[in-house]
């Protein structure tokens, strides 16, 4: 469980998500291409069973009161010496193998359009991101700039503020969130609980 700056709870239990991860993600990708896992968390009383499940190159424990963004940006501080990276919360399901994704790998693939932010702020979903590692930099001072906004979905147009437009593929011309039954790629698994 995490404890939020915001007065939230947050459950998220990553072996609830696990198989969905290793199904859909981990082994599609281990056949295809040399995988390297980095892990970014939080302290839990699971966090020995996850990081001998994951295997990772490289874990780094977030401070509990870390904004959860930091999560994001440490663990891609931790990436070195890759082609590709993917960004991914694991508290997410995919319907599909991610390699059924329309992904571009010269380009910074985004999953989708937000239905009810794109026409604001040009939110997007951030259940993962890929893009070339020659990227990284950019993506990491682009969460640094949402950070300060309190939204990740803000990262398009933090992005497009130093890269061009025409770096950017998103992998469904559909509008979603993740919220909604519409959704054709997939959801997230967690519990709010706001106190009282």
């Amino acid at each position: 469980m995490i404890e939020t700056s915001r007065n939230k709870k947050i459950e998220v239990d990553f072996f609830k998500c696990y198989d969905n991860l290793k199904e859909k993600i981990l082994d599609p990708l281990d056949e295809k291409f040399d995988l390297k896992i980095y892990l970014s968390t939080y302290d839990s009383k699971d966090f020995e069973k996850i990081n001998n499940t994951l295997k990772p190159e490289s874990f780094l424990l977030n401070a509990l009161d870390n904004h959860p963004i930091d999560t994001i940006i440490n663990g891609l501080r931790l990436i070195s010496d890759v082609d590709y990276i993917i960004a991914y919360r694991f508290d997410a399901f995919l319907y599909n193998s991610i390699l059924s994704l329309n992904m571009n790998y010269d380009l910074i693939n985004i999953l989708w359009r937000e239905i009810n932010q794109w026409g604001t702020i040009r939110g997007v979903g951030d259940l993962l991101f890929l893009y070339p590692f020659e990227y990284n930099d950019a993506f990491i001072a682009a969460l640094e700039a949402c950070k300060s906004k309190r939204s990740i979905h803000r990262i398009y147009d933090e992005l497009a503020s130093t890269i061009s437009e025409s770096k950017f593929n998103f992998m469904t011309d559909q509008m979603c969130n993740i919220m909604q039954g519409n959704n054709p790629i997939g959801y997230i698994d967690r519990v709010k609980i706001l106190h009282g």
